[in-house]
């Protein structure tokens, strides 16, 4: 069997290497058993992926100096991290109601221009101020339009009141 990078679950790493393989979180590999080691080491397979696979020297192969770390850059490379499964892995973060609003905003910022290259918002704004000002417009006829009647209210009253 040839070895991969990222091929081994957890699982199959236990099951070539036995129960005395232990990798701590920060990729630290050493085994429980002294002898299991030396038994590793003797391995022809691993010693070809070690050489083959990995690109390394066959002279740092069991030298009797690092045959433990040798050992440990293996069970690195052929092991797939806990990412076997064909499932996305999970997001590392949900993000809050106010950073998507946020990045919508600023993407309809960004993409704000159309076809042409106009600005489609200065058009909006420009709509949104005809209609602002159509209401001020409206207002102000409004209120002269009641200034004017009572002008003539006020007119009537005083030709109707004698001197």
């Amino acid at each position: 069997m040839a070895y991969t990078e990222g091929s081994m679950s957890t699982e199959e790493l236990k099951k070539l290497f036995g129960d005395s393989l232990q990798v701590r979180d920060d990729g630290h590999v050493t085994f429980s058993n002294d002898g299991d080691t030396e038994k590793f080491m003797n391995n022809s397979e691993l010693k070809s992926t070690f050489t083959g696979a990995m690109g390394r020297d066959a002279g740092d192969w069991d030298d009797g100096v690092s045959s433990e770390n040798d050992l440990g850059t293996l069970v690195r490379y052929l092991s797939d991290g806990g990412n076997k499964s064909d499932d996305k892995p999970a997001d590392p973060y949900v993000q809050s109601e106010h950073l998507s609003t946020a990045k919508e905003r600023v993407n309809n910022w960004e993409n704000r221009f159309d076809e042409n290259g106009n600005d489609s918002w200065s058009t909006l704004d420009a709509k949104k101020t005809n209609n602002q000002s159509d209401k001020a417009s409206a207002y102000l006829n409004d209120y002269k339009l009641n200034l004017r009647e009572k002008n003539k209210q006020r007119q009537n009253k005083s030709s109707q009141e004698p001197m």
